[in-house]
């Protein structure tokens, strides 16, 4: 047996994610943010597993991608209506767009690809994007 930690993430333990936005050269002039997320529970995420990139021409399944869309919706909103994070609803990426942007993000998004998320739940969280566009 090992002493090495659980992993960290949406995958792993539950997540925490923190966000401050201030000038860069005064870093002392952030405001403190204390963000409560629940627990999430791993059993009931039920993703292809950390690390194991989607099989060229598997169809991306919305149903994991909701579940995985728990870690993004602490910035982007339940439905994706936008807060901290982008509004979702109104974004203009396709589906390759989106796999592209999360796995290579700017701004303030954190990069979460490779980890916590595999190639499969980037798939299947961005197909669930797709599905919230108004």
């Amino acid at each position: 047996m090992t002493d090495n930690p659980p992993p960290f993430g949406v995958l792993g333990s539950p997540t925490l994610v923190i966000l401050a936005v201030g000038p860069a050269d005064r870093p002392d002039s952030l405001p403190a943010i204390t963000l409560y997320l629940p627990a999430v529970d791993p059993g009931r995420l039920n993703t292809a597993g950390p690390a194991q990139p989607a099989a060229a021409g598997a169809p991306a399944s919305t149903d994991a991608g909701k579940k995985v869309f728990q870690l993004c919706a602490a910035c982007h909103g339940q439905q994706g209506e936008g807060g901290a994070g982008a509004n979702l609803q109104l974004s203009k990426r396709d589906l390759a767009g989106v796999i592209a942007y999360v796995k290579t993000p700017t701004g303030t998004m954190p990069k979460l690809y490779p980890s916590p998320l595999s190639g499969a739940d980037v798939a299947n969280v961005a197909a669930y994007v797709m599905t919230l566009r108004k």
